[in-house]
């Protein structure tokens, strides 16, 4: 009997073809609707059948078994597979490779899709009440997101307003479910991808994203870390140039006249920017008149907008 036709780079299906050439598991157009098909499949999977690129639309699946049972070996390779509104409850899909599959309105509720690979999948209307959905993998983004890149700028809003819509599903899942540094994942990526309907240029999308750097929308401390390292940095620099008193005596490059002069002026004026940044205020150094002066007036307005930012993300993570 002739093998079936369907293959993947160089990787071909060893099944038996139907008429029309491909397997059942890989034809395009034999309905998968019988009540066997789910151990069908499982075993399919078992003999070790090539399950890239299945074709089971409308499928009904409940209870595949689709797991990898040996914890050393990878788990089952289904990428590129169209689940289109499948029947998948109460499937069994750890650690699949769920790459770049359709899975438009699939129905996956009680489902175990722990640390399932998803980069690329298509999950628009997924139904995922009641599955599992640990160390799940999102890699670069859905499918919309993926496919947004691609297209000109004219034809992107669409396809980011449907990743919003998924990424808003699949953190509301996880936060059901408990799931809460998925949730956190799917929350920032939800907010991306609303900025990214903004007018490119706009203020409200600039603004968006300078949130976005300085804390993650609240989803990262360690970015508000980050930024007030830099802050405290480049303000020292400021203080440098513009100079300091120290217990009364000004302190200026101009009267830098080595090596070891300049470290400790450096070094004095990385202190006054990390007090001044963190409204401590001991009184030791202050600004001379003029630039610094100016700047230590910012810089412990973006410290203590800074601080309370971080006390609010850092409680998010915490409390979840």
């Amino acid at each position: 009997m002739p093998l079936c036709q369907y293959h993947q780079g160089n990787r071909r299906c060893p099944a038996h073809a139907t008429a029309s050439g491909f397997c059942y598991w890989h034809d395009p157009v034999l309905p998968k609707q019988h009540q066997e098909d789910a151990n069908r499949l499982s075993q399919f999977a078992r003999d070790g059948g090539l399950l890239m690129g299945l074709k089971l639309r409308q499928a009904q699946l409940r209870g595949v078994e689709l797991n990898q049972k040996d914890s050393q070996k990878p788990g089952r390779d289904l990428r590129f597979s169209d689940l289109c509104r499948a029947d998948l409850r109460e499937a069994h899909l750890y650690r699949a490779d769920l790459r770049h599959c359709n899975l438009i309105k699939a129905d996956l509720r009680g489902a175990n899709l722990n640390q399932t690979r998803l980069e690329g999948a298509n999950l628009l209307g997924v139904r995922l009440d009641g599955a599992r959905m640990e160390q799940m993998r999102l890699g670069r983004g859905l499918w919309q997101e993926l496919q947004a890149q691609k297209q000109p700028a004219a034809e992107r809003d669409d396809l980011y307003q449907q990743a919003e819509q998924v990424y808003r599903d699949l953190r509301r899942a996880a936060k059901s479910y408990g799931c809460y540094h998925l949730a956190s994942q799917c929350a920032h990526r939800e907010l991306t991808m609303a900025r990214k309907q903004m007018p490119l240029l706009s203020g409200q999308r600039l603004f968006s994203k300078l949130v976005d750097l300085i804390c993650g929308y609240g989803e990262s401390p360690i970015r508000v870390v980050g930024f007030a390292l830099v802050v405290m940095l480049l303000f020292a620099l400021g203080y440098l140039w513009g100079g300091i008193i120290d217990n009364g005596e000004p302190r200026t490059l101009a009267q830098v006249d080595g090596p070891g002069s300049l470290l400790r002026l450096g070094a004095s004026c990385l202190y006054f920017s990390i007090v001044t940044f963190t409204t401590l205020g001991f009184g030791d150094l202050v600004p001379m008149p003029g630039p610094s002066r100016l700047l230590a007036a910012i810089e412990a307005l973006i410290g203590s907008f800074s601080l309370a930012l971080l006390v609010v993300s850092f409680a998010k993570k915490m409390t979840r």
